[in-house]
């Protein structure tokens, strides 16, 4: 006798289409693209370089940078003296942090050109606010628990950094 075989298929018609590996993308912006807020209450009395001083209350949490409202304003820009570092560049002269955003006045673009291409943002895409103020090498710590932060959300072993002007000096 002749013998024949089929081959046979299984289908699992329940199973969801198999969902593409990203390696996941930690954005990091340039200078002036991190947002920073102040941290507390802050009475500001300084000179203002003109020969007189500056005086304005900045409540806790008020966005400083970049306040585009106060950048708006005509006149002198006074408002933003509050940035200033003392003397050894490292130490703000007021108590101010970042807001955790990036600015979206230059960067709105780029995070919806990544969620467009579907990413999604804290699980394959990330961004890196950071104190543009000061020097880029005190970014070390927080970049690398933010890469081992994107490894473990997304489940990958590696991370694509996507920069910009002095985003690359900090990666």
């Amino acid at each position: 006798g002749l013998t024949s075989s089929s081959s046979i298929y299984l289908v699992n018609t329940n199973a969801p289409d198999p969902v593409p590996i990203k390696t996941p993308v930690i954005f990091i912006p340039g200078i002036g693209g991190s947002e920073l807020k102040t941290k507390t209450d802050v009475i500001w009395s300084k000179d203002d370089g003109n020969g007189g001083t500056y005086n304005h209350a900045y409540p806790a949490g008020e966005k400083v940078w970049v306040n585009e409202g106060e950048g708006a304003k005509p006149g002198d820009d006074d408002y933003f003296d509050i940035l200033r570092l003392k003397n050894d560049g490292q130490t703000s002269e007021a108590d101010l942090e970042l807001t955790g955003n990036i600015y979206s006045g230059s960067y709105q673009q780029t995070i919806n050109f990544f969620t467009s291409s579907g990413y999604i943002l804290n699980q394959d895409f990330f961004v890196f606010p950071y104190d543009w103020r000061k020097d880029v090498r005190g970014n070390r710590d927080s970049l690398d628990a933010l890469i081992e932060t994107a490894k473990t959300a997304s489940g990958q072993s590696q991370v694509n950094l996507a920069v910009h002007s002095m985003g690359g000096l900090i990666a």
